[in-house]
This record gives structure tokens, sequence and C-alpha cells, in this order.
């Protein structure tokens, strides 16, 4: 006589299911939290852990999904796993300099622009220029075919020596007088720094303002990103060695995200304030072999002033054959 085999219950069938499914979502949710933590407290001696903040926008997005997963498990375990996740992807977001609010001062609109260096379209970048009316241009890896095109159509009177490569390819026009121009550098404590800042001052109807361009190297390997945090470094003691009460704005390309922490280091080193936003700075560097969206870009080019200077405006400029797109800031400098 054969046995009889007792029906199989589902419940019973969909529990290891479903502890396996929890098993991955908070082993998951741990790695995700040692990740974050790891890149956050080591980026200042791990050149890897640095670039992660290169995505620390893309991460959030990625641990708030991954939050919603847990969540909807609806376990104690998972639930917990979540709000792990959710403070290791947004406490990281939160470690961004300090932003200029709004002063009474002389206008004045500073635009940059990294242009890319084998960018032959001008076009889009002159429409926009016309529309911004900017005060001061200050273009990074300008070519000589754009250097003649922003002396045409930005039409602003004085512009910095026409040396592009004595200046690492970058280029200043300015709606008042450039007084000076001098290549920042220190070859005693910094001999190995290969690109170097541009001092310029101008002259503004009722003082002198000082104006740094900035453009150190992409820290795509472990030399380069020393070569730009000994850049910035640098960059920092030439801000400091300024007079008291000096207006001092830097501009451009700094190659290095809103939440490194070198850039934190730069802004409490000379007191400076960002332009940006302080919660989400908007992206103004994207890739162009996935699409050429900027939304999935990052922050890297910044404009960067004198605590008297204040804040009237910040924004972000079109698209324009670059991989980076302009940034524009409406800012007020006071009276001298």
């Amino acid at each position: 006589m054969s046995a009889v085999r007792e029906p199989t219950s589902i419940a019973a069938t969909a529990y290891p299911a479903q502890q396996v499914w929890s098993t991955v979502l908070v082993w998951g949710a741990g790695l995700f939290v040692l990740a974050g933590t790891l890149s956050f407290v080591m980026a200042r001696t791990w050149w890897l852990a640095d670039l992660v903040n290169f995505f620390r926008p893309h991460l959030f997005v990625a641990g708030g999904f991954w939050s919603v997963l847990c969540v909807l498990r609806r376990s104690r375990s998972t639930i917990l796993a979540a709000l792990a996740t959710l403070l290791a992807a947004t406490v990281p977001l939160l470690a961004v300099p300090p932003a200029a609010g709004p002063a009474e001062g002389f206008p004045l609109r500073v635009m940059a622009a990294n242009l890319l260096i084998d960018n032959p379209e001008t076009e889009r970048l002159a429409d926009y220029t016309a529309q911004m009316q900017p005060d001061v241009i200050l273009s990074e890896e300008t070519s000589p075919h754009w250097q003649e095109a922003l002396v045409d159509f930005a039409e602003l009177p004085f512009e910095s020596g026409r040396d592009l490569k004595l200046h690492n390819d970058m280029k200043l026009l300015s709606r008042y007088p450039i007084v000076s121009e001098k290549v920042v550098e220190d070859q005693e404590r910094f001999p190995s720094l290969i690109r170097h800042p541009i001092r310029f001052e101008i002259a503004l109807p009722d003082r002198h303002l000082v104006l740094y361009a900035t453009h150190p190297d992409t820290p795509r390997r472990p030399w380069q990103w020393e070569q730009r945090n000994l850049y910035l470094a640098l960059l920092a003691e030439a801000v400091n060695g300024e007079r008291a009460g000096t207006a001092v704005i830097v501009a451009g390309d700094w190659n290095t995200p809103s939440w490194s922490p070198f850039l934190r280091d730069f802004f409490e080193k000379t007191g400076l304030r960002s332009t940006e936003s302080r919660w989400w700075p908007a992206p103004t560097r994207f890739s162009t072999r996935f699409g050429s969206i900027v939304a999935l870009g990052m922050p890297i080019d910044h404009i960067a002033v004198s605590p008297g200077i204040g804040l009237s405006a910040f924004r972000t400029g079109p698209k324009f054959g670059s991989n980076h797109v302009p940034i524009v800031a409406d800012v007020t400098i006071p009276a001298g």
C-alpha cells in the first residue's frame, strides 16, 4: 500500500523565498552603507574613495530606490536596513561648502565655461552670451579658434594676453580694464605642479577686483589626483596671501565635485563662499558617451567669492557642443 503524501502548503513554500529576499535586501543595504561610509571617511587619503564623490547624487538615487525596496518588504530588519541606507546616501550630500548670501554692492555678472578644446561650435554659446550680457567671461580649454570667436561675439573691450599656452588655455574677457595678470606658482614648495592658476586684477569703477582663473588636472589617475590637490593647495595659499578686505572671485573648472573634502578644505582655509545651491548643486559636466544628459552629470565648475561679496543669482546655461555647460553668477561687490 502506497504512502499518502501530505499536501504542501503555500505558506511553507513561500516563507523560504521571502526569507532569501529579506536577506538579499539587508546584505545589499549593508554593502551600500559600508561602501558609502568608507568612501566618505577615506576620501582625503584614498584616490578611489574621493572619486566616489563625483557620483554622490547618483548614489543618493540608488540608495533611495534600495530603501523603498526594503520598506516594501515590511519586516523589522529590512526597515532598519532602509533607514541605514538612506542615511548613508544622504549624509555625504550635506557636506558642501558654505554658500554666499545677498548683499548691497556694485552688480557684476560673471560667466565661466569650459569650451572643450576640440569643440568647433561657437554659435550656441554666442547666442547665450548675447542673452546673458556678462561683465566678465572666463573660458577654459580655449583654442585659438575659440579665442577669436569669443573676442568677436562677447563684445567686451578688455581681454587677457593671447598666449593661451602660458595661461593653461584659459582666457578672460572683461567690461572693465584688466590691469594685471600673473601665473600663480611656487617652485620651492610646489615644484612638481604642471598646471597653475592665473591671477587677474580688474579695475571696477570704485575699486579693484582680484579674479583667480582655475583649471586643475582631472583626477582620473592617482598622479592626476595628486596634481589637482596640490593645485588647490597652492590656490588657497594665493588667496590667503591677498591683503585683508580684497574682493576676490575664484572661477573656472575645478575638476572637483561639491562633496569632495578637498573642495571643503579650500573653502575652510580661505573663508570663501560658494555661489551654488547648498543642498543640490546643479550638474555642470556630463558624459558625451551616455547620451549627453546634463541631469546625469556632476557639479565641478564653480564660482567662489570672498565673504564681503554678495550673491544675487546663480544659474547654469545650455549645452553648446562642449561636455560642460556654462555657469553664471550675479554678484555684488562692496564699495572699496
